[in-house]
């Protein structure tokens, strides 16, 4: 039998019924709630707050029996029951809910998705989820920072979706790798509203993502890398596969004595397709010479769209004295450069401080196409 949504239906499945020849009540908390005599309502114990009880008329004179969408009087007569439209049935599947208001305990809306959360959710580690999870699933990761280097399944699709605003989901490390897309046959991510982050200390602590899976993309996703006296030379490092970054947004801060070549985007030649649209602010402060900083470096994949970027570079300590470049290429990928907006700062009156928008360092057979590009250099 079917299982209706409805508060009187919810009453009489869950208690017995105390049949008399005036009235039908039972006990709900500190209230009796009772049929009034002829009259289709369900009522408080003060006669008020009356809802429709349904169709049909006549008092409950003798047992009730349960069916389908009605309750069979003793005398042959029947009471109808509103119905919500809402059934559960014997399988516990729900259907008749156009729509819904997440409370308490994180609910899972659809079939195929897993929800984290810190508590009520599926599971309070986003690498459970994917543990757990099969190719397709959505997995719904609620607000609060995981410290976790989170690895997504070879030869599937895995989608990890953000709950809230951009930065309200942060997914943290300061040793390894916060997020890896492995190499296989059809391993694909689609990763949605999260905020990868790091403060590092040393050289080549942690890295924000390693990828050589067959598509990643990236959508409203933000990537901020703070070390301290030290370099990272791959902070986000695509090895192999395609790559879309979408809106997303990328920070660097460096501080110390660090003395080396930090390279916050590495594509290299395996890599086939790299899209790549964004913004965001990378500051260096560092009291070396040999201190470089590249935005996208080792560019030597196949094609590089590198579009519609506002994006600020700057070396804040005066004693600064290495490279500051958009694009630090070894010139063997062909790199498509489209609307972007560049601003460069560098301390005056330093020798060797200087930045570029386009440092080509190799000597292959790639190229640089530039395009309504907007670069300030001071």
């Amino acid at each position: 039998m079917r299982k209706l949504l409805s508060a009187f239906l919810v009453f009489v499945m869950t208690t017995t019924l105390a049949v008399a020849a005036n009235s039908m009540w039972y006990p709900s908390g500190d209230k009796a709630i009772f049929v009034v005599p002829g009259v289709d309502e369900v009522c408080n114990s003060a006669g008020s707050l009356c809802t429709p009880f349904g169709a049909g008329g006549g008092d409950v004179t003798s047992s009730a029996n349960i069916t389908d969408n009605s309750i069979t009087r003793g005398d042959g007569g029947v009471k109808g029951i509103q119905d919500s439209g809402v059934i559960i049935d014997d399988s516990d599947n729900i259907s008749g809910v156009n729509d819904f208001t997440l409370s308490g305990d994180f609910a899972t809306p659809y079939e195929n998705t897993i929800t984290v959360a810190q508590s009520g959710g599926d599971y309070d580690t986003i690498q459970a989820a994917i543990n757990a999870s099969v190719s397709g699933d959505t997995i719904l990761i609620y607000d609060g920072t995981y410290t976790e280097n989170i690895t997504t399944k070879a030869g599937a699709m895995t989608t990890l979706v953000g709950v809230g605003t951009m930065g309200s989901v942060i997914i943290e490390t300061n040793t390894g790798t916060a997020l890896t897309v492995p190499s296989a046959m059809m391993t694909m991510a689609f990763v949605k509203n999260l905020k990868f982050k790091s403060t590092a200390t040393g050289n080549n602590a942690s890295k924000l993502f390693y990828g050589e899976g067959t598509m990643t993309t990236f959508k409203d996703v933000s990537f901020d890398y703070n070390v301290s006296d030290g370099y990272t030379e791959e902070i986000i490092d695509l090895e192999a596969g395609n790559y879309v970054f979408s809106n997303c947004r990328f920070d660097y801060d460096s501080t110390g004595t660090n003395g080396g070549m930090n390279i916050f985007i590495s594509a290299s030649g395996s890599v086939n397709y790299n899209i790549m649209q964004g913004y965001g602010t990378m500051s260096i402060d560092s009291t070396s010479s040999a201190e470089h900083l590249h935005f996208i470096g080792d560019s030597s994949s196949n094609n590089n769209l590198i579009r519609d970027f506002d994006l600020t570079m700057e070396a804040v300590s005066p004693s600064y004295g290495g490279h500051l470049d958009f694009i630090h290429s070894t010139n063997t990928g062909n790199i498509e450069s489209l609307g972007n907006k560049i601003a460069i700062t560098t301390p005056s009156g330093v020798a060797g401080s200087y930045g570029q928008a386009y440092h080509l360092a190799g000597s292959g057979g790639g190229h640089i196409h530039s395009t309504s590009n907007n670069i300030e250099i001071v």
